[in-house]
């Protein structure tokens, strides 16, 4: 059923997306319910916020279709307070969706090696944060993103973490990653489940 999950509001989508299976788990449903999908839509591409469908817009923002997500997330099992890492984090909607799950005791990384795409998920992750914490409270990680490469330990140096520190329960890969290179990522990681993905952010 997936590709058939799309709404004309949030909530809609999120109720097809559980209707069709694609999310099972009430945790992952409530987060995907209060993450507005739309939030983190550029303007240009606002009218299909809710298509099941990816999304690319003139900004260099490129967003998954929303069952893509779904099964990510249901696939992660991520709990209160684990961390989590984006590699490729881009608008910064999937990130958010962890931080609700994880919950304001969890860790939630992200990095992003377009400046553009990365200054949009700045400003709509501690945007939404703020109207999230008016809404239900205050529940909810802190998310701290990068601009950079992955693989250069040095471009965390904005999460104020010594690289030592840079290992994760629930990382995820949301662009395509150089196979030669790949267990690297599996090897900084001590994660107890992992997703990845060539879809964006």
């Amino acid at each position: 059923m997936a590709w058939r999950s799309g709404g004309n509001t949030n909530n809609e989508m999120c109720d097809k997306l559980y209707r069709n299976q694609i999310i099972t788990n009430a945790k992952v449903l409530d987060a995907f319910k209060k993450v507005d999908r739309g939030f983190f839509v550029p303007e240009s591409s606002q009218a299909s916020s809710y298509d099941d469908a990816p999304l690319r817009s003139s900004n260099g923002v490129h967003m998954s279709a929303p069952h893509i997500y779904g099964l990510i997330m249901e696939s992660m099992d991520m709990q209160e307070g684990h961390s989590f890492l984006n590699v490729g984090s881009g608008s910064g909607y999937i990130s958010t969706i962890a931080a609700v799950l994880g919950g304001q005791t969890s860790l939630n990384h992200g990095i992003e090696i377009q400046q553009k795409v990365h200054k949009f998920a700045c400003e709509r992750t501690n945007a939404f944060r703020e109207y999230f914490q008016e809404q239900h409270g205050n529940n909810i990680a802190e998310i701290r993103l990068c601009c950079g490469n992955v693989f250069d330990l040095e471009e965390f140096a904005c999460l104020g973490l010594p690289s030592a520190q840079l290992s994760y329960q629930t990382p995820v890969v949301g662009t395509p990653i150089n196979s030669n290179r790949s267990h690297l990522l599996h090897d900084s990681s001590s994660s107890s489940s992992s997703s990845s993905s060539s879809s964006s952010s």
